[in-house]
C-alpha cells in the first residue's frame, strides 16, 4: 500500500470514527468475590470479601428495607473487611460493595444481614461506630453521625464527609463542630478539615477533608467533636491516605483483553504481562487503560490526570493488522497533553511508521506528531518478512545507555519482530541503534530508541520512543528491558 494512500486514510478514518466508531473501553474493576455480612451484636455487622481485580479503592453502601442505598465508607484497595457499627437491633440491612479506579466504578457484590434483638439496657452512648447520643442532664439529647465513617484520601486532594445531627423536640441550639487528631492541621504534611457550617443550627453539616501533598501514606483516626450547652460528643472518622497515582499504562496491543475488556479471567498477552511486571517490579503505582479493538485511546481529559503515560502497541500492529497503531485522534490528544508541560511519554510502537506509510526511509512533515513531538526527521518501518532473525541494539556513548547491548528476539512463533527507526533532529537523544542498510549505501547505526527532552509547547515535556517490541528483549544481566525501562522513565 502506498504512503499517499495511507496518509489519505487518516482524515477518512477520523471522520468515520466521529460518525459512530467505537468509544473508549477502559478496564473497570471486577466485582469483589466472597462478599459476606455477619451480625456480631445487636448494633454491629461484620463484612468480609476477596479482592476486586483492577480496583484502586472500594465503595461500601447500605440500606434498610426499600430505602435507597447510601454510601457508608470508602476503603483502600488493601481492605478485606469492615465493621458496620451503630446499627439498630432487630433490623435487616442490605449492603453493596464495588471496586473503583480513576476510570469509574465496577459491578457490585451484594450481601444482607439482620441484627439480633437487644437484650435490654442502653449502649451507653460511647464513641464507637462514628456516632453517639448525649443527654445533658436536662433531657436534651443530640446525636452526631458521620456518613461515611471512613474515607480514602489521595495526598493533595479533598473529599467530603456528611455530618448529621439528630435533635430532640425542643432543642434548636447551635452545635459547634471541630476536627481533632495528631495529623490534623494546616500545611503540606497535615490533613485540614473545614465544616460548612461550623456551627450547625440545622440537622446537617459538611466536613471537607484536604490531605496535604506531603502527608505520609497510612491510616489515621480522626475525631469529629460536637459541642452544645456544655455537652460534648465525639464521632470517630477513619482516614487512609495514599500517594497519588501519576502513571497511566495504555494497553493498546489488540490482544484478547482489548476485545473483551470486561472479562477478568481473560489471558494477558506477552506485552500486557511484560509492561505490568516492569511497573510492578519498579514499585510504580499506575492505572491501566485498555483500548478497545476499534477505539481511539484515552482522550486529553483522561491523559490530563497523569504526569507520565506509558503507551504500548505490541508486535501485532504491523502489516497484518488493519488497525492503526496510533490514530490521528490519539496523536492530537498526546500532543495537546505534552504541550501542557512537565509530562513524560514512553511510546513503544514497533508498527507506528508502517501505519504512517513509510516503508522506505523518507522525510516526515514537520507538523506531524513524529516530527514535532518525537523529534524525527526521516523514518522507516522494517517488517517481519524474511528469516526469523533477532535484532541487536547498542547503547550510545555519552548516554545513560552507554555500553548496553540488547538482543530483541524473534516472536514465539518464530517470526522476526517488527521494528521502526529513523533519523532525528537536533535536541533528540539517540539511546539505542542497530545496524541496517536503510538506503542502499551500506549498513550504518540507525536510531531505534530515542528520547526528546524539551518537547511540547513550552519545552518542558519528555517523549521517548521505542521502535521494537520491548517484551521481546532477552534479559542478560545488566542488559535488560528493566534497565532500559528505568532510563525511559527518567529513574
Amino acid at each position: 500500500m502506498h504512503k499517499k494512500f495511507l496518509i489519505g486514510l487518516v482524515p477518512l478514518l477520523a471522520f468515520l470514527a466521529a460518525c459512530g466508531g467505537g468509544g473508549q473501553q477502559p478496564l473497570l474493576p471486577a466485582a469483589p468475590t466472597s462478599f459476606t455480612a455477619t451480625p456480631t451484636a445487636p448494633t454491629t455487622v461484620a463484612l468480609t470479601w476477596q479482592a476486586s481485580n483492577g480496583a484502586q479503592s472500594y465503595t461500601l453502601e447500605r440500606r434498610t428495607g426499600d430505602a435507597p442505598f447510601v454510601e457508608i465508607a470508602t476503603l483502600p484497595v488493601s481492605a478485606r473487611s469492615y465493621t458496620d457499627v451503630g446499627l439498630a437491633p432487630a433490623t435487616s440491612y442490605d449492603y453493596r460493595l464495588r471496586g473503583r479506579n480513576s476510570l469509574g466504578a465496577g459491578p457490585v457484590a451484594t450481601a444482607s444481614a439482620t441484627t439480633p434483638a437487644s437484650n435490654g439496657g442502653g449502649d451507653g452512648g460511647g464513641d464507637g461506630g462514628g456516632d453517639g447520643d448525649v443527654n445533658d442532664g436536662d433531657g436534651t439529647l443530640f446525636t452526631v453521625r458521620l456518613q461515611p465513617t471512613s474515607r480514602l484520601l489521595i495526598a493533595g486532594t479533598s473529599e467530603a464527609i456528611g455530618v448529621t445531627l439528630k435533635r430532640p423536640d425542643g432543642f434548636d441550639g447551635g452545635v459547634t463542630l471541630s476536627l481533632h487528631g495528631e495529623v490534623v492541621g494546616s500545611g503540606a504534611e497535615r490533613i485540614a478539615g473545614a465544616f460548612t457550617p461550623m456551627v450547625a443550627t440545622g440537622g446537617t453539616s459538611t466536613l471537607t477533608l484536604t490531605a496535604g501533598a506531603d502527608v505520609e501514606p497510612g491510616a489515621y483516626t480522626l475525631v469529629v467533636r460536637g459541642t452544645a450547652n456544655g455537652v460534648e460528643r465525639s464521632a470517630t472518622l477513619r482516614v487512609t491516605v495514599e500517594a497519588p497515582v501519576d502513571v497511566l499504562l495504555v494497553d493498546d496491543d489488540r490482544s484478547y483483553n482489548n476485545s473483551y475488556p470486561d472479562d477478568p479471567e481473560g489471558e494477558l498477552s506477552a506485552s500486557d504481562t511484560a509492561f505490568r511486571k516492569l511497573l510492578d517490579d519498579a514499585g510504580v503505582r499506575y492505572q491501566t487503560y485498555v483500548v478497545g479493538d476499534s477505539s481511539d485511546g484515552p482522550d486529553y481529559d483522561v491523559l490530563s490526570k497523569y504526569r507520565t503515560v506509558v503507551w504500548y502497541t505490541g508486535d501485532e500492529n504491523g502489516p497484518q493488522s488493519s488497525a492503526e497503531t496510533l490514530s490521528s485522534t490519539d496523536e492530537i490528544s498526546l500532543g495537546a497533553w505534552l504541550d501542557t508541560g512537565d509530562k513524560r511519554l514512553v511510546l513503544v510502537a514497533a508498527g507506528y511508521f508502517y501505519h504512517l506509510g513509510y516503508l522506505s526511509l523518507e522525510e516526515v512533515p514537520a507538523e506531524s506528531f513524529a516530527a514535532s513531538h518525537l523529534g524525527f526527521t526521516d523514518v522507516r518501518f522494517e517488517p517481519n518478512y524474511g528469516a526469523p532473525v533477532s535484532l541487536t541494539a547498542h547503547g550510545t556513548a555519552g548516554e545513560a545507555t552507554e555500553g548496553m547491548k540488547l538482543t530483541v528476539a524473534a516472536d514465539a512463533g518464530g517470526v522476526r519482530a517488527h521494528r521502526s527507526f529513523g533519523l532525528v533532529s537536533p535536541g533528540t537523544d539517540v539511546l539505542l541503534t542497530y545496524a541496517f542498510d536503510a538506503d542502499g549505501d551500506g549498513e550504518r547505526p540507525m536510531p531505534v530508541v530515542t528520547l526528546r527532552e524539551g518537547t511540547g509547547a513550552d519545552g518542558s515535556s519528555v517523549a521517548a520512543y521505542v521502535g521494537f517490541p520491548l517484551e521481546n528483549v532477552v534479559d542478560v544481566g545488566p542488559n535488560s528491558k528493566a534497565k532500559l525501562f528505568d532510563v525511559l522513565l527518567g529513574r
